[in-house]
């Protein structure tokens, strides 16, 4: 049996190290009780329901401990509705109260007002099988992923390397063959040729290059591909001959034997007799 022989109310956390309830187990402290109790073995019963209206006769009286801390579990904190520390400070913070309590033998300064060991039971229970299942479980899960596994061989690597190598020699051979359509096009258009879509290089229009007349650098550009010169070289068949040049026939020579030779054209001067001296 519990009686209550002291109480008081801080505030300020240096003065509140400890309370007798609080509500909430992580938040700081700034208010405070503490509840002071003395206790002794009643296996008679005698102390049963027996509120003592004058504090100084329990000091005359024999306790097994005096001056305990009272607590309403063994954490001294909780949470509403299962600790509501309004309704315990109002309950047992009355000096003169008697009521039956639970003491520590480990801590005999302990005590608090109700035990579960059920409860406590079930709690420890499912403290320890919760989180211990959970990475057993979790353990075997990787041993049955992982425990197949084993290292690639070299020898089935081998097909992989010969289709990456088949691969890069066939998007090679893909650019070589982009390269020469791209140039054979270029040909095409300097030509007046039509492409392989069915277009005309030239176009329609007076820009255009016409078929069979040759082409002279500066009307070709700068940008091409291939210079003017090597036309001839990739098409020889299409080379165009000019026709030879003829000779005009000679004028008439004059009446007088002795003149003076006078301005002609460039026919006329190759037969213009010269004077004798």
């Amino acid at each position: 049996m519990c009686v209550t022989k002291e109480s008081e109310f801080l505030c300020g956390m240096s003065n509140c190290s400890w309370s007798s309830c609080r509500e909430g187990c992580t938040k700081d402290v700034f208010q405070c009780s503490h509840i002071f109790v003395n206790y002794r073995k009643d296996t008679e019963g005698l102390l049963a329901n027996v509120n003592h209206t004058d504090v100084d006769q329990i000091d005359h009286m024999t306790w097994d401990v005096v001056d305990a801390r009272l607590y309403p579990n063994v954490k001294g904190c909780g949470y509403p509705p299962t600790v509501n520390c309004t309704t315990f400070n109002n309950d047992y913070s009355t000096p003169g109260r008697t009521f039956p309590c639970y003491y520590s033998k480990e801590q005999p300064l302990l005590v608090i007002t109700s035990l579960d060991i059920k409860g406590v039971k079930e709690d420890l229970a499912y403290a320890i099988v919760i989180p211990w299942g959970s990475f057993l479980v979790s353990i075997l899960y990787l041993l049955n992923t992982y425990v197949g596994m084993r290292k690639p061989d070299a020898e089935d690597d081998q097909p992989q390397e010969v289709s990456s190598a088949k691969a890069s020699k066939e998007a090679s051979n893909y650019s070589l063959r982009s390269i020469s359509k791209t140039i054979n096009q270029g040909m095409n258009k300097l030509r007046g040729e039509p492409d392989d879509k069915g277009g005309h290089g030239g176009g329609n229009g007076g820009s255009g290059f016409k078929r069979g007349h040759p082409t002279s650098p500066s009307m070709l550009g700068t940008n091409l591909l291939l210079a003017p010169a090597s036309l001839p070289q990739v098409h020889p068949t299409r080379r165009t001959t000019l026709p030879p040049l003829e000779r005009t026939p000679p004028l008439p020579r004059p009446a007088s034997s002795h003149r003076e030779p006078t301005e002609t054209s460039f026919q006329e001067a190759e037969f213009v007799e010269r004077p004798s001296t």
